[in-house]
């Protein structure tokens, strides 16, 4: 997958683990870049790939340990 390719909801949940309802909140909420053709939104794959590496992940962080 190229960075400029853009991708289909549900190629994008499979790739991100997201489900397709959480992928079109996140075009809504502005934080992943898409597009509407032909009524079926298409996703910029980097601007996905960018999201999955900046969301901060739930749990303990490795410099702040649990107590």
């Amino acid at each position: 997958m190229t960075d400029s390719e853009l991708i289909t909801v549900s190629e994008a949940s499979a790739l991100s683990g997201y489900t397709p309802q959480h992928i079109r909140l996140l075009i809504r909420q502005g934080s992943v870049s898409g597009r509407r053709a032909g009524g079926i939104w298409l996703i910029e794959a980097s601007s996905l790939r960018t999201y999955i590496d900046n969301v901060p992940k739930p749990g303990p962080k490795p410099d702040k340990p649990f107590t």
